[in-house]
């Protein structure tokens, strides 16, 4: 059990537990991505692909598919190098395409601060598909928006057999599927899906939840989650078919289903986000939120204590960790100083 949490801590952090055989990838163009999915699956290496920031318009869709046993991680939004983290990868589907498939069998696969936008499947997953035997999967902090797919999962299908699955601080938001508008999550592990930001996605069947479905053998700890405005009529926001707990949740609309083994704290209110511009691409919390300081902290004693939110900014701002994938530091300039 600890050398698994050390490992999804260092994946967290976007270290990763690089064996002796590791390859690590600096990307700046669709083909250079492309070329490194293609040479992790089959090089025996555990690889490490590293995003420049910028836009990447797709016409085909990005694919990975390996039966070897090792890891797989790709972060996004390097500067030129890949020495720092400066900005987001988006991987725009131009409203044709699903901009990522990736299948495996064991290992890891993580995917960290990536922007999945505007893509379309007839399948599952419009903005992503990830698809595992035994492997652990990670999604952490990661966008999702405008995606859409005629079948299961507007934003992204991810499911891994026997493996253990983290979704961690992503934003999903605005994306329609055929069934299951938001997030189709499966795992035959213990698994966490925790301060998570799922809004406005919409399904086109009643009988699907809109926001976050999670199946599977495995179990759930869904906890610090905001999953609101994504009921269609008659729908609900939230449907467990798996074993799940929650804690400290702002849900709409729950569908009866796999009962909880726990409810803790969990809301039930308008989320109370921040005014933005007219193109706003984050969903960051007002002030005066419910939401602020109402999260629960021992949902992150696996993870690292130095997280931060998709904007930067350390998740442990207040008295507690807020509610959602954003962080609100107002607190931390009350005395008029913002550095």
């Amino acid at each position: 059990m600890r050398t698994l949490k050390l490992i999804v801590l260092l994946l967290l952090l976007g270290v990763g537990p690089h064996a002796i055989a590791a390859t690590v990838y600096c990307v700046n163009t669709v083909e250079t991505l492309q070329a490194a999915l293609t040479t992790a699956e089959s090089n025996g290496d555990d690889d490490y692909i590293n995003v420049h920031w910028g836009v990447y318009s797709l016409s085909s869709e990005l694919l990975h598919s390996s039966s070897e046993n090792r890891n797989l991680s790709i972060q996004g939004g390097w500067d030129d190098g890949c020495n720092s983290i400066i900005g987001e990868s988006l991987l725009h589907g131009n409203d044709t395409v699903r901009p990522l498939s990736i299948f495996v069998t064991g290992g890891s696969v993580a995917i960290r601060r990536m922007y999945f936008a505007h893509g379309f499947t007839n399948g599952a997953g419009g903005g992503l598909q990830v698809v595992g035997t035994s492997a652990l999967i990670i999604l952490d902090k990661n966008r999702f928006t405008d995606n859409r797919s005629l079948g299961p999962a507007g934003a992204a299908q991810v499911s891994t057999g026997t493996g253990r699955l983290f979704a961690v601080g992503n934003l999903v938001w605005q994306n329609r599927g055929g069934s299951i508008g938001g997030l189709n999550l499966g795992a035959g592990g213990e698994s966490v899906v925790l301060n998570n930001t799922i809004f406005s996605n919409i399904t086109d069947s009643a009988s699907a939840p809109g926001g976050l479905l999670v199946q599977g053998s495995g179990s759930f700890d869904v906890a610090n989650n905001i999953i609101w405005n994504n009921a269609p009529p008659g729908g609900a926001d939230f449907r467990g078919n798996a074993p799940h707990g929650r804690r400290n949740n702002d849900i709409g609309f729950i569908a009866s289903a796999t009962p909880p083994d726990y409810v803790t704290d969990e809301l039930s209110v308008d989320p109370m986000f921040a005014s933005c511009t007219l193109f706003c691409v984050d969903l960051d919390l007002d002030p005066a939120s419910p939401l602020v300081d109402a999260g629960n902290d021992e949902a992150w004693a696996d993870f690292n204590p130095g997280e931060l939110d998709l904007l930067y900014r350390p998740r442990f701002a207040g008295a507690h960790v807020d509610i959602g994938a954003y962080e609100n530091n107002d607190l931390l300039f009350a005395d008029g100083f913002d550095p």
